[in-house]
């Protein structure tokens, strides 16, 4: 199920249709390739770019 621009606000993404849109081509890309735990990756690369690496 695709990531709405609602659900990455309540994720704390600070451009939350930017974070969905890559959220979703991400987990397209790493579930057609096998990947695994491709939801997390997903989320944490949306949120990292959009947010930036607060680290």
């Amino acid at each position: 199920m695709p990531w709405t621009a609602e659900d990455m606000k309540k994720k704390g993404a600070t451009e939350p249709v930017k974070a969905a849109a890559i959220a979703n081509a991400i987990l397209r890309d790493c579930q057609s390739r096998g990947g695994s735990n491709c939801e997390r990756l997903a989320i944490a690369t949306a949120l990292a770019r959009t947010n930036g690496d607060k680290k």
